[in-house]
């Protein structure tokens, strides 16, 4: 079984989150006695968002690669992957997996999602969540991913205010936690959701690791909805007991 650096949340509910479903993951596969080699660095989710907040990555980055760079060293990895355990934090991936030895991969949750669309033969998805997420399409960052390396379409809200709203909803009510999300603010969600569905989207990416909370398949009837988080942590799974 090879051993992963977990990158934790941002939020801690997030983060146990993904502890779980690899170990249940890994239970179902192997037996209930087996549960995951995993090493896991939890942010001050506060510290973070200001940095986010603030537009200030390379602190953002360096928040995580001073904690990831100890364990996957070259003369001697305790890692054999690292993952992030949030979308938006994917906005530096490419730093982190800069800092890491060609032999510790970064696992990026944009191929996990692109490896279900496929499955799926889905090709256009809406997507919701932060606003840097839904409106940053560089090649290195989420939506550009998706783009470039998968050809795969994106659709995201197409008016500022609403992209305003919906990033409202994640900022001050959905990182505090589920029991801080109003009804109101459900609501928007799924209304910004089937917008994107009534403009050709096939399906609905969450866009944060933590709207799985928030939005469940059955707010979608008849839409594939691809909560990030959960694709992403079995195919973790999934990778540490693959040979």
């Amino acid at each position: 079984m090879k051993t992963i650096a977990l990158l934790g949340g941002m939020t801690p509910d997030v983060t146990a989150l993904y502890y779980n479903i690899i170990n249940e993951h890994i239970r179902a596969q192997l037996g209930q006695r087996h549960s995951a080699k995993i090493y896991i660095y939890s942010v001050n989710l506060e510290e973070q968002l200001q940095r986010v907040q603030e537009g200030k990555w390379d602190e953002f980055a360096a928040e995580y690669i001073s904690a990831v760079q100890p364990l996957a060293s070259l003369e001697q990895p305790r890692v054999q992957g690292v993952a992030l355990g949030a979308i938006i934090a994917h906005k530096v991936s490419k730093q982190i997996a800069d800092a890491l030895p060609p032999v510790v991969p970064f696992l990026d949750v944009t191929e996990f999602v692109a490896k279900e669309l496929r499955r799926l033969g889905i090709t256009t998805v809406g997507l919701i969540g932060p606003a840097v997420t839904m409106t940053d399409d560089s090649p290195d960052f989420f939506i550009g991913k998706l783009k470039a390396r998968h050809g795969i379409t994106v659709l995201v809200p197409d008016t500022d205010a609403e992209i305003q709203e919906v990033n409202r909803g994640m900022f001050q009510e959905v990182v505090r936690g589920p029991a801080a999300v109003t009804e109101q603010t459900r609501t928007m969600f799924k209304e910004a959701a089937w917008r994107l569905v009534g403009r050709g989207a096939g399906a609905l990416i969450l866009g944060s690791t933590d709207l799985g909370f928030v939005i469940q398949e059955q707010d979608l009837p008849g839409v594939p909805v691809l909560d990030a988080a959960k694709v992403h942590a079995v195919g973790l799974a999934e990778w540490s007991i693959t040979e």
